[in-house]
């Protein structure tokens, strides 16, 4: 899901898991291989409301009570990042940030795995797009991105392939947050560059959206509109 497979690829492959899981009985993990799946359908806009895990094959409010009593905080952490993800992706920050916190509580369930360095990605973008609304809490989103950044900083030193262009984009936003425009031209284009050379087709179309949005509000019309055809590009290829 976080690799940049093909959307309409992934959910064929989902349903597939979904007929294995049920074949050998593993019921455990069904839950969690639907969260998935929603998730996917709601990036493809086959929900109702693009930030709610409701739809053909989950229906988070029913999950939630289901992983609070039976204590599964696995699944409780799969869906809190979901929802998280997705308000970050659509710009409902202030929720984005409540389910990150949410997450967070449960990262322990799902150490080792690679949800822990998307978690503190995404998390970290949140962080900084709340410093653009609450000016008054910056500090504080600024020194837990300065921690995500440590963990992502030795993840990008030992698997650039997978964790450099991560680094660099929430590096763009720091610096963008800080007025320091000659290194935010760069590390924009390097997040972008790294993205692309290495797969990651929804994280080099978020790099573009973010350049693009950094320039818009500079006032460089034309050089935003350049970075969002490339993010409109990518996406279209990704779904």
């Amino acid at each position: 899901m976080y690799t940049g497979c093909e959307l309409t690829e992934l959910k064929t492959e989902i349903k597939l898991n979904r007929q294995a899981i049920e074949a050998t009985e593993l019921l455990n993990s069904l839950p969690w291989n639907d969260n998935i799946c929603q998730f996917v359908l709601n990036l493809m806009g086959e929900s109702e409301d693009p930030c709610l895990l409701i739809g053909e094959f989950y229906d988070e409010n029913h999950a939630i009570e289901k992983y609070r009593t039976e204590g599964d905080r696995t699944g409780s952490h799969f869906l809190d990042q979901g929802k998280f993800v997705l308000y970050y992706l659509f710009e409902c920050y202030d929720k984005a940030a409540e389910f990150s916190n949410l997450a967070l509580e449960y990262i322990d369930s799902v150490i080792a795995s690679s949800a822990v360095p998307v978690f503190y990605f995404y998390d970290s973008l949140v962080q900084m797009a709340l410093c653009g609304q609450h000016s008054y809490s910056n500090d504080r989103h600024l020194k837990r991105v300065s921690a995500n950044q440590l963990k992502m900083k030795v993840w990008a030193e030992s698997a650039p392939t997978n964790y450099a262009h991560k680094f660099h984009l929430v590096e763009a936003e720091c610096h963008r947050i800080a007025s320091q425009y000659f290194e935010v031209f760069n590390l924009y284009d390097c997040a972008i560059a790294g993205a692309k050379k290495n797969g990651f087709i929804q994280e080099e179309a978020l790099a573009n959206e973010l350049a693009a949005k950094f320039y818009l509000d500079w006032g460089k019309e034309k050089v935003a509109a350049g970075y969002m055809q490339e993010a409109y590009y990518c996406c279209s290829l990704g779904s």
